[in-house]
């Protein structure tokens, strides 16, 4: 029976370029593929015996079922159905499954990078250029990730959107601060009225 590789050494060097990978692949700048045929066997780091072998069990158990209680016909259709059920529904999921697995093992930890990459099965290149990239067993990832992968320049931070994805806008002026009666400066005195001859006369 075939066992998965232990986890292999790493050195001081290996860690920072798969740091790069991992924040390459994590910034949208990487492409990591697995082969769900080549991982899903034994002695792949990503293979489950029971998530492979519950779904037949089950779907075999209610075909024999029917297939008791109810008569041989019956039971052949539902076999028959089951059986696209699994290769149409159960087993893309299964393979979306193990991808995601054997995605995140090689980019949590450059040892279950090393793991996989041992097996093969696993591809990375740069997003949109399939030609720049390396390919499980015969590839050298640490050098791709050394040359071919390029490092960030800045930390970017969960949750906060990038300086320049809000729209520009003009600064609305700032309208005066309103005065209140008490604070208006005082009115100049008026001049005395002045009593001509005919106010007098009236």
């Amino acid at each position: 029976m075939a066992t998965s590789p232990p986890y292999p050494h790493v050195t001081p060097e290996e860690r920072k370029l798969h740091l790069r990978l991992s924040e390459a692949w994590t910034d949208g700048h990487l492409e990591v593929h697995a082969d769900y045929n080549h991982l899903n066997r034994a002695g792949s780091p990503v293979y489950s015996v029971q998530e492979n072998a519950a779904p037949l069990v089950l779907l075999l158990a209610i075909a024999l079922l029917v297939l008791f209680a109810v008569g041989l016909a019956a039971g052949t259709m539902v076999l028959i159905f089951n059986s696209l059920v699994f290769v149409f529904l159960i087993r893309p999921w299964l393979a979306h499954r193990l991808r995601q697995r054997a995605i995140a093992q090689a980019m949590n930890s450059p040892e279950g990078l090393k793991r996989l990459w041992a097996v093969g099965g696993i591809a990375m290149n740069l997003k949109g250029r399939p030609n720049a990239g390396v390919a499980a067993p015969t590839g050298d990832w640490a050098r791709f990730a050394k040359f071919g992968v390029p490092q960030r320049t800045m930390p970017r931070f969960v949750g906060t959107p990038p300086r320049d994805s809000a729209p520009y806008e003009e600064p609305k002026p700032t309208p005066p601060p309103r005065t209140r009666a008490s604070d208006a400066p005082p009115r100049p005195p008026s001049a005395p009225k002045t009593e001509t001859i005919r106010d007098r006369e009236a």
